[in-house]
């Protein structure tokens, strides 16, 4: 989370996609900060209705062609993933 508000403090445009469990971060206490500093967040709406997660006005709920569709035009494309330590991995990709 200090790398999405470092970004945002540099004035970047930065867009966050949930994807699977990563639906339940739609939890305000995460993410109402971001989005009043006009971030953008997209969420798999499949995975919102399989984990019955709320639907909210300021979240994007789309499907995998949208996810594909960030990644290749953003500048940066970086996913983090909870492995079963509970640490998170980041994989950051320049884009050409």
């Amino acid at each position: 989370l200090q790398l999405i508000e470092q970004r945002l403090t540099r004035a970047e445009r930065v867009f966050i996609y949930l994807i699977d469990e990563g639906v339940y971060f739609l939890q305000p206490e995460y993410w109402d900060s971001f989005y009043k500093k006009e971030a953008v967040i997209y969420a798999c709406g499949f995975g919102s209705r399989k984990y019955r997660m709320p639907f909210r006005d300021e979240v994007i709920f789309s499907g995998l062609v949208s996810l594909s569709q960030l990644i290749k035009t953003c500048d940066q494309f970086i996913a983090w993933q909870k492995n079963e330590q509970g640490s998170h991995h980041i994989h950051s990709q320049q884009s050409n």
